[in-house]
């Protein structure tokens, strides 16, 4: 509450509420003896300070009057000393950390969890974007094998809030850290699981439906989070930004990673990665 970006959102919003009714421009308020005229007469052309140009009803953007710039710099005053928290993000170790856990409970449910947590962090997903994946959105016919049956990289489609077509987007076997690979785990998920589901990360308790937003991160607060044994922030860009730090870390180049996240400008991408690259230096200063 404490961040002036909010209040900015606002604004934002009144703004382009009043656009669709064409009330834009300068913000005029009723003229009370305007309205008294109309009322007395009936029909009129305004006072006479109004003549021709009557201010039966309030008119413009609101946000351009005097009261609500008032609030604003009131606002500015309050928030200044707001510090901006941006949500955390998983390093390797935090990943291979809950992967340990969750394998461990030898438990198929915990199994999903992990899935939805690689395919979250390789295809830089938003919580919600996770839960709503179809397993239509799975295109088998686009992945790569070997002569021997090795899968080189399965593709996934994928729109986003701000994708206007569908994304298609490539998951690399990993070698170098097989625990991580989100090859190898999707393809033994498919296995177990079969392809019956309309969702391909469904609820775990009934797969016939979607498993929620609400449910899935109540998973990751509950049951996630505190095998970091932290308490941190965590929002539904965790895994979104996670996936920044992996491919930042890996040496990925800004643009590429950028148009892999499918970020339609440079302004929250760039503080994505700024955040990955600084956990980078400290790590590496800490050797």
């Amino acid at each position: 509450w404490d961040d002036i970006g909010n209040v900015n959102q606002f604004l934002s919003a009144v703004s382009a509420v009043h656009s669709t009714i064409n009330q834009g421009g300068l913000y005029k308020d009723h003229c009370a003896e305007c309205q008294a005229d109309l009322l007395r007469v009936g029909a009129s052309n305004g006072c006479f300070n109004h003549t021709g140009s009557s201010l039966f009803w309030r008119s413009g953007n609101p946000r351009s009057s005097t009261v609500v710039k008032d609030a604003l710099q009131e606002c500015k005053k309050r928030c200044e000393n707001h510090e901006v928290r941006s949500c955390y993000q998983l390093l390797p170790v935090d990943v291979q950390a809950m992967r340990r856990a969750l394998l461990s409970l030898n438990c198929l449910i915990s199994f999903q969890y992990y899935c939805m947590i690689l395919v979250a962090i390789h295809m830089f997903l938003r919580c919600d974007e996770l839960c709503k994946m179809e397993f239509a959105y799975y295109m088998p016919e686009l992945s790569q094998y070997r002569p021997d049956g090795t899968c080189d990289f399965i593709v996934f489609k994928v729109k986003g809030k701000t994708d206007k077509t569908w994304k298609f987007i490539k998951l690399y076997r990993c070698d170098e850290v097989p625990t991580l690979c989100p090859v190898r785990h999707i393809l033994l998920y498919i296995a177990i699981f079969g392809t019956q589901s309309k969702y391909f990360f469904p609820d775990p308790r009934n797969r016939s439906k979607m498993f929620t937003y609400h449910q899935f991160l109540r998973v990751v607060k509950e049951t996630l989070f505190p095998i970091l044994g932290r308490g941190t922030k965590m929002t539904t860009h965790v895994f979104r930004k996670t996936g920044y730090l992996f491919a930042l870390w890996g040496n990925g180049e800004f643009q590429n990673v950028r148009i892999a996240a499918r970020h339609a400008t440079e302004i929250i991408a760039r503080s994505y990665a700024q955040d990955a690259l600084s956990l980078r230096h400290i790590h590496l200063d800490h050797d």
